[in-house]
């Protein structure tokens, strides 16, 4: 008997009739309609979820070609991801250490107090042993990342250089988990100190007060800078080719729905821009990040508009980086986080 021939009840073999659609479901359940839906590419090209991807026009190349698994360290395989030269191997490229613009390591005299007509935590600084005088008068530096405050500036000179029982700081943040700096001016008659700077931090703010007007700006500018640095460095250090391909179809998407279009963008599109510029992956965009998203949507724009300078993503963002600079994309970020985050 041919296994795939249909079968009778002659052969020996019966198959009952299924049950109707209606005795299946639960007699207390409503029936279930027949539903049409429309296709797949009608479903995903709905307005409301904003403009189709452009990843679909993209054409594809090849990145790079290599083994699987990398070869071992020997002379013998040439493919060494170290590289060799005149029969030598090379160790791999070590990056230099990040560091701030020099521009920023400034010092001076401060208040550290919040406010000058503090009396509450006076048994709270006793108990701490931090030995403060009247005003609270501390000699406050930028060294690197760190945000530190001395007791006067003879121990400053003496301490900042390290060694064995030199001073040590009263006390010291570390300002790369900063995102945002304040100033508020208060009354300059009847306050020693009016000016009032807060660091807005992940853990909390810090604030300290300065006498001088001409102070202001300095102080304020090179915590500006860097926390501009320490983001900027942090992303870049993070970022890889993956994520930059992830992100190009999405960077052009944007630029094409609000610059070119003139449309809104709808919640999948938020969505998808919020999880590929989320380079981190701690759920929340920083500074860096804003900087790159702004960047690149004005690369994205470039390709829009059809420039020769557009049609790759790396002189686009080139391109991008020579408009506008990393001081102004800084600012736009600020004002960016301050609105939106």
């Amino acid at each position: 008997m041919n296994p795939y021939s249909p079968m009778t009840a002659a052969d020996g073999w019966y198959r009952p009739k299924p049950p109707p659609r209606e005795q299946l479901l639960s007699p207390h359940a409503p029936p279930c309609p027949d539903l049409e839906l429309p296709p797949q590419h009608v479903v995903d090209s709905c307005l409301e979820d904003g403009p189709v991807s452009v990843a679909m026009n993209l054409k594809p190349h090849v990145f790079h070609i290599g083994g699987e698994r990398p070869g071992p360290h020997t002379l013998q395989y040439g493919s060494n991801r170290y590289g060799h030269q005149a029969g030598v191997l090379r160790p791999p490229p070590t990056k230099p250490p990040s560091q701030p613009r020099l521009s920023s390591d400034v010092c001076g005299w401060v208040l550290a107090s919040a406010s000058e007509g503090e009396t509450e935590l006076e048994n709270f600084l006793d108990m701490m042993q931090l030995c403060h005088n009247e005003l609270r008068l501390v000699f406050q530096c930028i060294s690197g990342w760190c945000l530190m405050q001395w007791r006067s500036e003879e121990e400053f000179e003496v301490g900042i250089q390290g060694g064995p029982k030199a001073p040590r700081a009263v006390s010291w943040i570390d300002l790369r988990t900063a995102y945002d700096v304040r100033v508020e001016e208060g009354n300059a008659q009847a306050e020693v100190a009016p000016y009032r700077i807060a660091i807005l931090m992940a853990q909390g703010n810090f604030y300290f007060r300065l006498e001088l007007a001409e102070d202001l700006p300095v102080w304020h500018d090179a915590i500006r800078r860097v926390i501009q640095d320490a983001n900027w460095q942090s992303i870049n250090a993070r970022d890889t080719a993956i994520q930059q391909r992830k992100r190009w179809p999405a960077a052009i998407g944007v630029a094409d729905a609000l610059f070119v279009q003139q449309a809104g963008l709808g919640e999948r599109a938020m969505a998808i821009l919020f999880h590929v510029y989320d380079i981190d992956g701690a759920c929340s965009l920083c500074v860096g990040e804003l900087m790159v998203l702004l960047r690149e949507i004005h690369a994205g724009l470039l390709h829009c508009e059809g420039t020769a300078e557009g049609r790759e993503r790396d002189t686009a963002v080139l391109a991008a980086a020579m408009r506008v600079g990393e001081d102004d994309l800084f600012e736009r970020a600020i004002v960016m986080r301050r609105r939106c985050c």
